[in-house]
């Protein structure tokens, strides 16, 4: 289906309910909330109704993912798929706005259908296949609520490219899911990257600034450009 046509039929059934008063849908609906997600280049198994949570480690408080949305996304694991739950419950929130047009708002979720699709190349971390990918979250889902007023309403981001400076969380470590975060200088000509996940360790340069430097010097190492991921 055409990105316009999965946009329309979306803002159509979010103008159609009270959501307020309304916590579940007949399945032909539902299955527009997991159109517009897939669409969105998320890879999801299901909608569920109901809740999604996150526990905050900073404060030790537990948050809504879904603030708006009584629809949260299951992956094909059967777990809740937090990224995109977040990403429905944002364009939810703005195809509700009441101070903005039909069509407006059918155009500006077009475009971030569109936009969503495209992330960051994985970068190979080691020659056992070791791979980084964008973080989708890089925010998590802290107590900060977000913006749906105007772009980028809040949880809708521009992905990362390659120009784009190394973040203090510089992604994910695809399959095992940990963080992996920049620990900063711990020699005189290098940094470290570890994974709160499984504690994998990726030293490289001071001078290596952007995502782009750090997959050119990543594949001059031996057996990268050779790895299976």
């Amino acid at each position: 289906m055409e990105t316009i046509k999965i946009a329309e039929s979306f803002v159509i059934l979010i103008k159609k309910y009270n959501w307020d008063k309304t916590k579940e849908i007949p399945t032909n609906e539902e299955q527009i909330l997991f159109e517009i997600v897939s669409a969105a280049g998320f890879e999801i198994g299901s909608t569920k109704q109901g809740e999604a949570i996150f526990y905050d480690d900073e404060d030790k408080r537990i948050y809504a993912i879904n603030k708006f949305c009584p629809y949260k996304i299951v992956d094909l694991k059967r777990e809740v798929h937090d990224c995109a739950t977040k990403w429905l419950d944002c364009v939810f929130a703005f195809a509700g706005q009441e101070n903005i047009g039909t069509k407006e708002k059918i155009e500006v979720i077009r475009k971030e259908i569109e936009r969503s699709r495209v992330s960051l190349e994985v970068i190979c971390l080691t020659a056992d296949g070791d791979t980084l990918e964008e973080c989708r979250d890089l925010d998590r889902f802290s107590s900060k609520s977000y913006c749906v007023e105007k772009p980028p309403y809040g949880y809708l981001k521009n992905h990362l490219e390659d120009a784009d400076k190394l973040r203090g969380c510089v992604g994910i470590h695809k399959y095992c899911k940990g963080l992996i975060v920049d620990k900063g200088k711990i020699t005189l000509t290098n940094r470290l990257m570890i994974c709160r996940g499984c504690y994998l360790r990726i030293t490289f340069p001071m001078n290596i600034e952007t995502y782009g430097e750090l997959r050119r010097f990543l594949l001059a190492k031996p057996g990268v450009d050779q790895a299976i991921y």
